[in-house]
């Protein structure tokens, strides 16, 4: 599948995100920067990442044609972490909100923007 489809294929993403769990890349940056977990529902695919012994005074998310990135101010240090996914997911409908030290991303299947669009994502903080 080419990155620049813009179709969520299911048996491709089934296969990148088994690939992405075992890679030892993901362990190793769990352990020193924050931990992330991707699931799927039916209408999204959520990436929750637990910042949970953060002091954040910042939350910033971008999204650059196939890549979130998410960085963190966290003891006067910006901590950054990126997936990249396998398609172009700049056009679709993303949310974020920050709850309980999990900060949680969902990226519309269907929800798309008329156009595809670099951008950052406003976080909504529940207290």
């Amino acid at each position: 599948m080419s990155n620049q489809e813009e179709s969520f294929d299911s048996l491709a993403l089934e296969k990148w995100l088994e690939s992405y769990f075992l890679d030892p890349l993901t362990s190793f940056l769990d352990h020193y920067t924050f931990r992330i977990d991707i699931f799927e529902t039916a209408e999204e695919y959520i990436l929750e990442a637990l910042l949970i012994d953060f002091e954040l005074t910042s939350i910033s998310i971008y999204i650059d044609q196939c890549q979130i990135s998410i960085s963190v101010i966290h003891q006067g240090k910006t901590t950054s972490r990126s997936v990249k996914f396998p398609i172009l997911i700049n056009k679709q409908v993303v949310s974020a909100s920050f709850s309980k030290g999990i900060l949680e991303i969902s990226i519309s299947k269907k929800k798309t923007l008329p156009i595809c669009k670099n951008r950052f994502v406003k976080v909504i903080f529940d207290k």
